[in-house]
């Protein structure tokens, strides 16, 4: 009898750890670590100890998973997901640019509307100045 699907995936998951592992040991330590704290599993994922660009000490968490696909079935699709990923993207830079324009244009309208009150407001002062303070008379 062949190995269960989840031995299956135990060993590619291992593959994969070893290969990051390798790639990244000359700059890095990788450690193995639980899953979550009150994890008791053999399950691990890889903390990467590290520091930001302003030398704030940080942690990468690399989660390597295996899936077998949803309840239907159905195998999981890299593709498709690739495929999705990039339209969530898009469609973020879409509502990001959106809103930049309407800030925009908000902005154009804030300062339309500051130019209109300073220049009544100059209006105003040269009135005065013409009629000497006086308000002007009607008929």
């Amino acid at each position: 009898m062949g190995k269960s699907v989840m031995a299956l995936g135990n060993e590619l998951r291992e593959v994969f750890a070893q290969v990051i592992e390798a790639a990244l040991t000359a700059d890095y330590d990788v450690l193995r670590v639980p899953l979550s704290a009150d994890s008791t599993s053999d399950g691990f994922q890889l903390a990467i100890p590290t520091t930001d660009s302003e030398q704030n000490e940080k942690t990468v968490l690399i989660h390597i998973s295996v899936p077998k696909g949803n309840r239907d079935g159905v195998p999981y699709d890299p593709y498709e997901e690739n495929e999705r990923y990039k339209e969530n993207v898009a469609a973020k830079k879409d509502k990001e640019a959106k809103r930049a324009e309407k800030k925009a244009r908000e902005e154009a309208e804030r300062s339309r509307k500051k130019e209109a009150k300073k220049t009544i407001k100059t209006m105003k002062k040269d009135v005065e100045e013409i009629f000497g303070g006086d308000k002007p008379t009607e008929g």
